[in-house]
């Protein structure tokens, strides 16, 4: 008996080491998952991190291939000409002063660096572009050397395009750092055509008995150049303190650089509808894009009506099968014979209908089932009683206090909705 009860503790100690055996085994496997997926996640983090990196350095070095093959579009086009600093820009109204009208409105002061880079040839009838982050336009040489190095003396409408006078200076906090510009030589092929756009439909109203595109043309020869961008200024005819804003939407010829010279040039100019006049009209396009998206969801929730509609009369047919098919078959027997119980159904859909029931093999719920399948009114009834026209009998579906079925012979129901 001792040797039996050793063994007995031997055994039961045998299980619970195993047992505790399996449960570090178990808990070392799941440390060396939980490892492994720490592992796993990192080694995914650096991986994205490196695709990222690499994209990156891709794309900066497209930025360079692209900025590379601009700058050499750029240096064939200037015949070889470089010229590029950051500016000072500070505004100029010399050739006012001077009783420039012709080509003035956008001719700069430059230093005298530029003169020596362009060259003597070039210098009268030079073109620089002039930007400032997103802006930038193009200017003429009104002349080199009257400011100081490390500035340019730019016209007020110059300085307006660039954001550098009025609410748009005071928007771009155009302090000392913000009016640098970069300026840069710019050959710019001869203008033959242009297209300006209003930003008000008043323009058009206010020269209607003009050639706009002669007062337009006219209104250009203030100008040594014109970019795309560029906001043209016009005096009304009618009130000279009113002025009008249009822009340029195109030149041509067009090279990439999106900029035509006007010097010595007949220049064609054509006018686009008004911005007022496509906000209109996007506005009209938009409310019949509108008035059709709400057409078509309402004509598609109409058809979603229909379907749920077919549906539901689907299903109720399907019910009114089913309960057909449930019901005890009626009897072939005439009207009369024993056992036979004829029954007559006044429905709320205003149908009549009888059938005849076999009294020993058909129940109350036969009878309600009938009922159900005659009307979709009383299939969707949870409960319903039938009962005579006076009241006398009133049949309830769970068959409490009920007549036999043989008593309801030649008794006409009607469906009345439970309390």
């Amino acid at each position: 008996r001792t040797t039996r009860r050793r063994r007995a503790t031997r055994a039961m100690f045998l299980r619970d080491a195993a047992k505790k055996l399996e449960r570090e085994n178990a808990r070392e496997q799941g440390r060396l998952r939980d490892k492994i997926a720490v592992e796993r996640a990192e080694n995914a983090r650096k991986e994205a991190l490196r695709k990222q990196l690499d994209d990156e350095k891709m794309r900066a070095r497209a930025r360079e291939r692209e900025q590379r093959r601009a700058e050499e579009a750029m240096m064939v086009q200037n015949e070889g000409v470089s010229y590029d600093a950051r500016l000072f820009a500070q505004s100029s109204d010399a050739a006012r002063r001077r009783g420039i009208r012709a080509r003035g409105e956008d001719k700069a002061q430059l230093p005298a660096s530029a003169a020596a880079s362009v060259g003597a040839n070039r210098s009268g009838r030079a073109h620089f572009c002039v930007s400032r982050g997103e802006r930038k336009t193009h200017v003429g040489v009104l002349d080199y050397g009257s400011v100081d190095s490390g500035t340019i003396g730019l016209p007020e409408p110059v300085m307006r395009t660039l954001g550098l006078t009025g609410d748009a200076a005071r928007e771009d906090g155009a302090d000392a750092d913000a009016r640098l510009v970069r300026v840069t030589y710019a050959a710019l092929p001869l203008g033959t055509k242009m297209t300006l756009k209003p930003r008000m439909n008043d323009f058009a109203r206010d020269f209607v008995d003009q050639d706009v595109r002669e007062v337009l043309e006219r209104v250009m020869m203030g100008r040594s150049a014109a970019t795309v961008g560029d906001e043209v200024v016009v005096a009304s005819t009618t009130d000279p303190s009113k002025t009008y804003e249009l822009k340029v939407t195109a030149v041509e010829p067009d090279d990439g650089f999106g900029a035509v010279s006007l010097l010595e040039t007949d220049v064609e100019v054509e006018l686009e509808p008004s911005e007022e006049y496509e906000r209109v009209m996007d506005e009209i396009a938009a409310r019949e894009r509108r008035r059709k998206e709400e057409f078509l969801k309402a004509k598609e929730a109409l058809a979603e009506r229909e379907r749920a509609k077919l549906a539901e009369q689907e299903a109720f047919e399907t019910r009114k099968a089913t309960l057909r098919a449930s019901i005890a078959p009626e009897p072939s027997a005439a009207r009369g014979t024993p056992g036979v119980v004829a029954l007559r159904f006044s429905l709320p859909n205003g149908a009549v209908k009888t059938r005849k029931f076999d009294a020993n093999a058909s129940t109350i719920r036969d009878v309600f089932d009938y009922a159900r399948s005659l009307d979709d009114a009383v299939l969707s009834m949870p409960t319903f009683e039938l009962t005579t026209r006076a009241g006398e009998v009133v049949l309830r579906e769970d068959g409490g206090d009920a007549p036999a079925l043989a008593a309801l012979d030649a008794q006409t129901f009607f469906v009345r909705a439970s309390s």
